[in-house]
């Protein structure tokens, strides 16, 4: 009997082992992307991010044209073809608006939803400056959780955008659109700036009671935090 009991013994342990590892490797479906191209997934969820292709003064790179008649006389048109890039140089000069629009897609899912957030990291200004020059942000779509993020050590300052609902693969709308600086007041509010980097991050809706408990697991899991 003492000897059954031990062998018994044994197999506990050989089960509890089993499940502790089980548990050790557990992975929450996300995925991240980088400044605006999709670099890693981690599980079944995968992102794309990239904004349209422009020229240093924003605007957009032409591949076709066309003609039509108006008041009797023949006219030009320029067309934009929708060319989408992953980087973007711009020369910020007063006078100027620039099309800068960050779209974010999901293109592939295991589960159902995700959840799906932006991180604008902004260097040589602040929100509260840069959001007065900031054209087509809409925030009923994306809600910044955190205005009053400070710089980094590398002197960003990350502040994070949570999509609105959980989404399946789709293409969401742009963060934003562009950057007003058309006027003298407007330019002075972002005169210093000197970068604007934005990532993409998403991570299954299923199993968390909300957005706040996912994206605490996606930091704990160790994919990224909005300070980083």
């Amino acid at each position: 009997m003492k000897k059954a009991m031990k062998v018994l013994g044994i197999l506990l342990c050989a089960v509890l082992l089993v499940v502790g590892s089980v548990a050790a490797t557990l992975a929450y479906l996300t995925a991240k992307s980088g400044t605006v191209t999709n670099t890693f997934t981690v599980g079944n969820v995968a992102l794309e991010l990239d904004e349209a292709d422009t020229d240093k003064y924003g605007q957009p790179l032409i591949n076709s044209s066309t003609t039509y008649e108006e008041g009797g006389q023949i006219k030009n048109v320029t067309i934009d073809n929708a060319d989408r890039t992953d980087s973007n140089t711009y020369h910020l000069i007063a006078s100027k608006k620039y099309v800068k629009d960050p779209t974010v897609t999901v293109t592939s899912l295991a589960g159902d939803l995700a959840y799906v957030r932006m991180i604008l990291k902004v260097k040589g200004t602040t929100w509260t400056n840069l959001s007065q020059v900031l054209e087509g942000y809409d925030s009923d779509k994306w809600d910044l959780v955190n205005p009053s993020a400070t710089a980094g050590t590398d002197g960003y300052i990350a502040y994070e955008f949570r999509y609105f609902e959980t989404v399946g693969s789709k293409e969401l709308e742009p963060l934003f659109t562009g950057i007003d600086v058309s006027t003298n007041e407007k330019y002075n509010l972002v005169s210093t700036l000197t970068n604007i980097d934005v990532e993409a991050h998403a991570i299954q809706a299923d199993g968390f009671a909300d957005a706040t408990a996912a994206w605490a697991a996606f930091v704990a899991q160790g994919s990224t935090t909005p300070s980083e």
